[in-house]
Protein backbone atom coordinates (compact mmCIF):
# COMPACT_ATOMS: atom_id res chain seq x y z
CA UNK A 1 0.00 0.00 0.00
CA UNK A 2 1.26 3.42 -0.69
CA UNK A 3 0.90 5.52 2.80
CA UNK A 4 3.25 8.61 0.55
CA UNK A 5 1.49 11.97 0.21
CA UNK A 6 -1.51 11.81 -1.73
CA UNK A 7 -1.68 13.59 -5.00
CA UNK A 8 -2.82 17.31 -4.94
CA UNK A 9 -1.76 17.24 -1.07
CA UNK A 10 0.15 20.28 -0.08
CA UNK A 11 3.12 20.20 2.66
CA UNK A 12 2.46 21.96 5.25
CA UNK A 13 5.08 24.61 6.50
CA UNK A 14 7.39 24.38 9.02
CA UNK A 15 7.55 25.83 12.57
CA UNK A 16 10.42 27.53 14.02
CA UNK A 17 12.49 30.81 14.42
CA UNK A 18 14.60 32.04 11.82
CA UNK A 19 18.31 33.08 13.09
CA UNK A 20 16.77 36.72 12.59
CA UNK A 21 14.30 36.36 14.58
CA UNK A 22 15.68 34.20 17.60
CA UNK A 23 18.51 36.91 17.64
CA UNK A 24 15.67 39.95 18.11
CA UNK A 25 14.14 37.33 20.85
CA UNK A 26 17.40 37.73 22.90
CA UNK A 27 17.72 40.71 22.27
CA UNK A 28 14.75 41.61 23.78
CA UNK A 29 14.40 39.67 26.76
CA UNK A 30 18.19 41.02 27.34
CA UNK A 31 16.57 44.47 26.96
CA UNK A 32 13.77 43.34 30.14
CA UNK A 33 15.78 41.88 32.52
CA UNK A 34 18.12 44.94 32.26
CA UNK A 35 14.94 46.81 33.06
CA UNK A 36 13.72 44.84 36.04
CA UNK A 37 16.93 43.63 37.54
CA UNK A 38 17.37 46.63 39.48
CA UNK A 39 13.54 46.30 40.50
CA UNK A 40 13.69 42.81 41.91
CA UNK A 41 17.51 44.02 43.75
CA UNK A 42 15.41 47.19 45.07
CA UNK A 43 12.45 44.37 46.46
CA UNK A 44 15.42 41.98 47.90
CA UNK A 45 17.15 44.88 49.70
CA UNK A 46 13.51 46.18 50.82
CA UNK A 47 12.82 42.78 52.52
CA UNK A 48 16.18 42.52 54.04
CA UNK A 49 15.97 46.24 54.74
CA UNK A 50 12.50 45.04 57.34
CA UNK A 51 14.35 41.61 58.48
CA UNK A 52 16.98 43.80 59.94
CA UNK A 53 13.98 45.82 61.64
CA UNK A 54 12.64 42.81 62.59
CA UNK A 55 15.36 41.58 64.20
CA UNK A 56 16.25 45.18 66.14
CA UNK A 57 12.28 45.05 67.54
CA UNK A 58 12.88 41.54 68.93
CA UNK A 59 16.06 42.50 70.70
CA UNK A 60 14.59 45.34 71.75
CA UNK A 61 11.13 43.01 73.04
CA UNK A 62 13.87 40.85 74.74
CA UNK A 63 15.41 43.62 76.32
CA UNK A 64 12.11 44.28 78.01
CA UNK A 65 11.68 40.89 78.96
CA UNK A 66 14.73 40.69 81.29
CA UNK A 67 13.54 44.01 82.59
CA UNK A 68 10.18 42.54 83.29
CA UNK A 69 12.01 39.77 85.01
CA UNK A 70 15.13 41.60 86.90
CA UNK A 71 13.57 44.84 87.62
CA UNK A 72 16.69 46.39 85.64
CA UNK A 73 18.25 46.12 81.96
CA UNK A 74 20.89 44.16 81.16
CA UNK A 75 24.55 45.67 81.56
CA UNK A 76 26.33 46.51 78.17
CA UNK A 77 29.07 45.47 79.94
CA UNK A 78 29.91 43.70 83.20
CA UNK A 79 33.41 44.59 83.46
CA UNK A 80 33.82 42.63 87.03
CA UNK A 81 37.20 40.78 87.46
CA UNK A 82 37.60 41.92 83.88
CA UNK A 83 35.22 39.04 82.48
CA UNK A 84 33.41 41.66 80.45
CA UNK A 85 30.02 40.12 79.84
CA UNK A 86 27.83 41.42 77.49
CA UNK A 87 24.25 42.30 77.33
CA UNK A 88 24.07 39.89 74.78
CA UNK A 89 24.37 37.40 76.67
CA UNK A 90 21.93 38.35 79.03
CA UNK A 91 19.22 38.17 77.04
CA UNK A 92 19.77 34.88 75.24
CA UNK A 93 16.82 32.99 77.49
CA UNK A 94 14.43 35.84 76.19
CA UNK A 95 15.60 34.77 72.59
CA UNK A 96 14.70 31.48 72.57
CA UNK A 97 17.82 30.22 73.38
CA UNK A 98 17.92 29.12 77.07
CA UNK A 99 19.62 26.03 76.09
CA UNK A 100 22.73 28.20 75.35
CA UNK A 101 22.68 30.23 77.85
CA UNK A 102 22.71 27.09 80.36
CA UNK A 103 26.32 26.68 78.83
CA UNK A 104 27.70 29.79 79.60
CA UNK A 105 29.42 30.56 83.08
CA UNK A 106 29.30 33.94 84.47
CA UNK A 107 32.09 33.26 86.29
CA UNK A 108 34.29 33.14 83.85
CA UNK A 109 35.24 35.47 81.41
CA UNK A 110 33.19 35.55 77.88
CA UNK A 111 36.15 34.13 76.02
CA UNK A 112 37.17 31.45 78.30
CA UNK A 113 38.00 28.29 76.62
CA UNK A 114 38.35 26.07 79.94
CA UNK A 115 35.60 23.69 80.89
CA UNK A 116 33.77 21.33 79.21
CA UNK A 117 34.78 20.59 75.30
CA UNK A 118 31.65 21.84 73.48
CA UNK A 119 30.23 24.14 76.72
CA UNK A 120 33.10 26.83 77.23
CA UNK A 121 32.06 30.41 77.28
CA UNK A 122 33.69 30.72 74.05
CA UNK A 123 32.15 27.54 72.14
CA UNK A 124 28.82 29.42 73.48
CA UNK A 125 29.52 32.62 71.88
CA UNK A 126 31.05 31.63 68.95
CA UNK A 127 27.58 30.29 67.41
CA UNK A 128 26.46 32.53 64.84
CA UNK A 129 22.64 33.77 65.62
CA UNK A 130 21.33 35.04 63.38
CA UNK A 131 19.25 37.46 65.25
CA UNK A 132 22.70 39.62 65.73
CA UNK A 133 23.23 39.89 62.11
CA UNK A 134 22.02 41.95 59.36
CA UNK A 135 20.81 40.55 56.47
CA UNK A 136 22.04 43.16 53.93
CA UNK A 137 25.80 43.19 55.67
CA UNK A 138 27.96 40.66 53.23
CA UNK A 139 30.96 40.37 55.77
CA UNK A 140 29.85 37.72 58.47
CA UNK A 141 31.64 35.57 61.24
CA UNK A 142 31.17 33.13 63.63
CA UNK A 143 29.86 34.91 66.91
CA UNK A 144 29.61 37.99 64.91
CA UNK A 145 26.94 41.07 65.33
CA UNK A 146 25.73 43.98 63.69
CA UNK A 147 24.07 45.36 66.69
CA UNK A 148 25.11 47.20 69.12
CA UNK A 149 24.46 48.32 73.13
CA UNK A 150 23.31 52.35 73.45
CA UNK A 151 26.15 53.44 76.19
CA UNK A 152 25.63 57.02 75.85
CA UNK A 153 27.38 60.04 74.14
CA UNK A 154 29.52 62.87 75.14
CA UNK A 155 27.59 64.81 72.34
CA UNK A 156 25.55 65.78 75.69
CA UNK A 157 28.47 67.83 77.09
CA UNK A 158 29.19 65.67 78.83
CA UNK A 159 33.72 64.37 79.13
CA UNK A 160 34.13 60.79 77.60
CA UNK A 161 34.62 58.50 80.80
CA UNK A 162 33.05 55.47 82.25
CA UNK A 163 32.44 56.99 85.40
CA UNK A 164 29.18 57.20 86.80
CA UNK A 165 27.25 59.72 85.18
CA UNK A 166 29.79 60.66 81.97
CA UNK A 167 29.08 60.86 78.51
CA UNK A 168 29.92 57.05 78.15
CA UNK A 169 27.51 55.93 81.16
CA UNK A 170 24.69 57.93 80.30
CA UNK A 171 23.23 55.52 77.72
CA UNK A 172 20.92 52.71 78.31
CA UNK A 173 23.05 49.32 78.28
CA UNK A 174 25.91 50.99 80.28
CA UNK A 175 29.03 49.40 81.33
CA UNK A 176 29.56 48.12 85.17
CA UNK A 177 32.30 47.62 87.89
CA UNK A 178 34.71 49.53 85.46
CA UNK A 179 38.00 50.88 86.12
CA UNK A 180 37.35 54.32 87.34
CA UNK A 181 37.00 56.35 90.25
CA UNK A 182 33.27 56.22 90.46
CA UNK A 183 32.85 53.06 88.66
CA UNK A 184 28.65 52.46 88.27
CA UNK A 185 27.59 49.08 90.20
CA UNK A 186 24.33 47.83 88.54
CA UNK A 187 22.72 48.77 85.24
CA UNK A 188 20.44 50.84 84.73
CA UNK A 189 16.40 51.62 85.06
CA UNK A 190 13.84 52.53 82.96
CA UNK A 191 13.20 55.25 85.58
CA UNK A 192 16.74 56.94 84.77
CA UNK A 193 15.30 57.23 81.24
CA UNK A 194 14.56 61.29 82.03
CA UNK A 195 14.08 61.95 78.28
CA UNK A 196 11.51 59.12 77.74
CA UNK A 197 11.71 55.50 76.90
CA UNK A 198 10.16 56.27 73.19
CA UNK A 199 13.23 58.74 73.20
CA UNK A 200 16.07 56.65 73.92
CA UNK A 201 17.53 54.38 71.65
CA UNK A 202 18.44 50.93 73.17
CA UNK A 203 20.61 49.20 70.19
CA UNK A 204 21.90 50.41 67.15
CA UNK A 205 22.63 49.13 64.17
CA UNK A 206 26.41 48.73 63.42
CA UNK A 207 27.65 46.90 60.53
CA UNK A 208 31.30 46.02 59.00
CA UNK A 209 33.10 45.88 62.47
CA UNK A 210 36.05 43.67 62.38
CA UNK A 211 37.31 44.25 66.22
CA UNK A 212 36.07 42.53 69.73
CA UNK A 213 33.20 44.71 69.43
CA UNK A 214 32.17 43.39 66.21
CA UNK A 215 31.29 40.08 68.39
CA UNK A 216 27.68 39.68 70.33
CA UNK A 217 29.21 37.44 73.30
CA UNK A 218 31.43 40.12 73.91
CA UNK A 219 31.16 43.13 76.10
CA UNK A 220 32.62 45.67 74.24
CA UNK A 221 29.68 45.45 71.96
CA UNK A 222 28.47 48.98 72.83
CA UNK A 223 28.50 52.46 70.84
CA UNK A 224 29.31 55.86 72.16
CA UNK A 225 27.36 57.91 69.63
CA UNK A 226 29.93 60.75 68.92
CA UNK A 227 30.07 60.23 65.11
CA UNK A 228 27.68 60.89 62.38
CA UNK A 229 25.71 57.92 61.04
CA UNK A 230 28.00 55.83 59.09
CA UNK A 231 30.77 58.78 59.52
CA UNK A 232 33.57 56.88 61.47
CA UNK A 233 35.91 54.43 59.43
CA UNK A 234 36.30 52.56 62.49
CA UNK A 235 32.54 51.73 62.91
CA UNK A 236 32.09 52.68 66.44
CA UNK A 237 28.48 54.56 65.79
CA UNK A 238 25.38 53.61 63.52
CA UNK A 239 26.69 52.48 60.23
CA UNK A 240 24.62 50.43 58.32
CA UNK A 241 24.91 48.63 54.48
CA UNK A 242 21.34 49.19 53.35
CA UNK A 243 21.24 51.27 49.98
CA UNK A 244 18.92 53.67 51.33
CA UNK A 245 21.66 55.59 53.43
CA UNK A 246 21.00 56.10 57.19
CA UNK A 247 20.94 53.21 59.92
CA UNK A 248 18.81 51.18 61.99
CA UNK A 249 17.98 51.43 65.57
CA UNK A 250 15.54 50.10 68.62
CA UNK A 251 13.83 53.05 70.96
CA UNK A 252 12.92 52.06 74.51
Amino acid sequence: MNLGRCPGQSRLPRSGFTLAELLVTIAVIAVLMSLTAPAIQSARESARSIECKSHLRQLGQAIHGFESQYQMLPAGCDFANGNRHSWCTRILPFLDQSALYRNYDSTKAWNDTTGVAGKTNNDVTQRTLSIFLCPTEPTQRRGGTDYGGNYGTTQTGLSASFDLGEGWEAGAVVVVNSIGLRPRRSPTRWGEFVDGLSQTCLVYECTGRTSEAGYWGSGTNCLGIDYPINGNPDGQTIKSSHAAGGGHAVFA
